[in-house]
């Protein structure tokens, strides 16, 4: 699961920018720039994990920790993930939030994924572009092993330094970055002073409902320490065994190639669907046309599927009275316990839900969510976005905007 423009189980983490000395700015971009240099010069890592979320995304995200072990392969072209973890999950239920802790196994040997859940004496097997449907691959932090790690943050608008922290016993220089003109969506990260390596992300974003007054956010804290830059690590951290009294599951979520191929490209005409509404009504795509589509595929258990639905949302409201319709497409739940209309109802979330929407996820060729296609009236893809992006509200918004004025 990569971590550049959009964030798909690992987010871009942010928080309050602080004040800074005029020369804050060049002086931040250079700690950036070391920063991807001694990111693309790893060949190897390890380190501890911690992540987990503060505030009114303490529910919503699942809060885990681990030991990570990583290492590329070639010209760092393919990588190789092992994350022996602990993770706190969190599922609604029609009785309430039910909170348990798992011991797992996830291993990215570049080709599959493999998951071995010891509470349910399990061993699942699936290709490595499925990695981001586990929750426990957010574990692994694409910014120690990329050749541009923070390429995205050296190019924002507002990028200052702001000061000098000890994280876990090192002192570090600490980054804040402004992703937006509103400072709703901002970047606190925390480099090692001496290796320019992190140790730290902070994640607050903030956001407003139409017609309320009161403002929702929360903080997703990413954390690491005892990192090795130079960790043993054999061919052997990346086989995993189906343990005695263990079932073997393969993953399946990929449809036939040659469908893939054309549905899921902008510009393709999108499959059709046909779904239950949480209300009960069936809706087909194909009745629809005449009318901009947006279908998110989303989970209970996916914590980045939950920080994207405030924008979604807000795209609801704001299309409101335009030939516009936001969806909700409930998919790939992992507990039969789970109750995506309860989380849905907690929130006050008002855009129409699609249930069981495991098959249209298929058809659109969904490897990770969220998932959130843009269809125009004619049926065709207008635009893709997968992982969570605070800018798809407004980057829909827009284009959906354009397309309507040019008619």
């Amino acid at each position: 699961m990569r971590l550049q423009r959009l964030l798909y189980c690992v987010p871009l983490l942010c928080a309050t920018i602080a004040a800074a000395e005029p020369n804050g700015a060049k002086d931040a971009r250079d700690l950036l720039t070391k920063a991807n240099a001694a990111a693309a010069a790893l060949s190897a890592v390890s380190y501890t994990a911690k992540l987990y979320a503060e505030g009114q995304f303490a529910g919503q995200f699942p809060a885990m920790s681990g030991k990570v072990l990583a290492r590329k392969l070639g010209v760092g072209k393919l990588k190789q993930v092992r994350i022996d973890a602990n993770a706190v999950t969190r599922s609604m239920t029609p009785e309430g939030p039910k909170e348990s802790i798992e011991n797992v196994i996830f291993v990215n040997n570049g080709t599959d994924i493999l998951l071995r859940e010891d509470a349910r004496k399990r061993l699942s097997v699936g290709k490595a572009e499925m990695a981001s449907l586990q929750p426990v691959n957010m574990l692994y932090q694409e910014k120690f092993l990329s050749d541009a790690a923070f390429s995205d943050e050296a190019k924002s608008g507002t990028v200052l330094f702001d000061g000098n922290v000890t994280v876990q016993g090192v002192e570090c220089d600490v980054v804040s970055v402004k992703y937006d003109a509103n400072g709703m969506r901002t970047a606190k990260i925390y480099l090692g002073k001496k290796d320019s390596l992190l140790r730290r992300i902070e994640t607050a974003i903030a956001f407003r409902m139409q017609g309320k007054q009161e403002i929702t956010q929360g903080t997703v804290i990413f954390s690491v320490e005892g990192l090795d830059t130079q960790p043993k690590i054999e061919d052997s951290h990346f086989v995993l065994d189906c343990p005695v009294g263990y079932t073997r599951e393969t993953m399946e979520v990929q449809q036939p190639q040659q469908q893939q191929r054309g549905a899921v490209a902008i510009g393709a005409d999108a499959p059709d669907w046909e779904l239950q509404s949480s209300d009960g009504k069936k809706i087909a795509l194909k009745s629809l046309r005449g009318t901009f589509v947006v279908i998110d595929f989303w989970a209970t258990w996916c914590g980045p599927c939950k920080m994207a639905m405030p924008g979604l949302q807000k795209l609801h409201e704001r299309m409101k009275g335009k030939p516009v319709i936001v969806f909700g497409a409930n998919c790939w739940e992992r507990s039969p316990q789970a109750d995506p209309m309860a989380y849905i109802k907690s929130k006050g979330f008002t855009y129409p839900q699609l249930l069981k929407a495991d098959q249209a996820a298929t058809a659109y060729g969904v490897t990770g969510i969220p998932a959130i296609f843009l269809i125009d009236p004619d049926g065709k893809i207008l635009q893709i976005v997968r992982g969570y992006d605070p800018r798809t509200e407004e980057n829909f918004a827009k284009l959906i905007e354009e397309k309507l004025n040019s008619k």
